[in-house]
């Protein structure tokens, strides 16, 4: 027989599953019992220092200009004062020169360019660029007045710093 001529069933007479499930009991609720209020300890007592005898030390005052340090570059700047002979708006003077750091930088490239057996001669000139360039040598500021040193910038300080004026 095939199914299309099929007799229906009855609906009430289908099977009931309900009775074969387990039943879910409700989550039992349990009473909190109220918050009690414990009161706290009073604070421990500090006693007071004691009095110091004796002449108090005095106050040790550092005197910094630091808004002067901190436009110091490679080109000469007009300081508000000077830090040494207390001069107002005076212009520094900048000596730049080749470091310790300038030679090592050198020495070490020019080790690289004659380590390397097939290295070409035109790598020789670029060790020397430490010495040339200016942000790798050392530049000291000094005061357009009394002609003291009054700062200086180090090698490699500056490079990546965008200057904006």
């Amino acid at each position: 027989m095939s199914n299309w001529f099929k007799k229906k069933e009855d609906p009430s007479k289908a099977l009931d599953y309900s009775s074969s499930l387990p039943t879910v009991n409700a989550i039992p609720i349990y009473e909190v019992p109220a918050a009690t209020t414990v009161p706290l300890p009073p604070p421990p007592t500090v006693p007071p220092p004691p009095p110091k005898t004796g002449t108090p030390p005095s106050p040790i005052v550092v005197h910094t200009n630091t808004d002067f340090f901190l436009l110091l570059g490679r080109q000469p700047t007009v300081m508000r004062e000077c830090p040494k002979c207390s001069v107002a708006n005076t212009r520094t003077l900048v000596k730049t020169y080749p470091s310790v750091t300038s030679w090592l930088m050198t020495i070490g490239m020019l080790f690289i360019c004659f380590s390397y057996r097939y290295m070409p001669i035109w790598f020789v000139p670029i060790a020397f660029l430490p010495l040339v360039y200016e942000k790798l040598k050392k530049s000291d500021h000094y005061c357009g007045s009394c002609g003291k040193r009054v700062g200086s910038v180090a090698p490699l300080s500056d490079c990546g710093v965008i200057h904006l004026s």
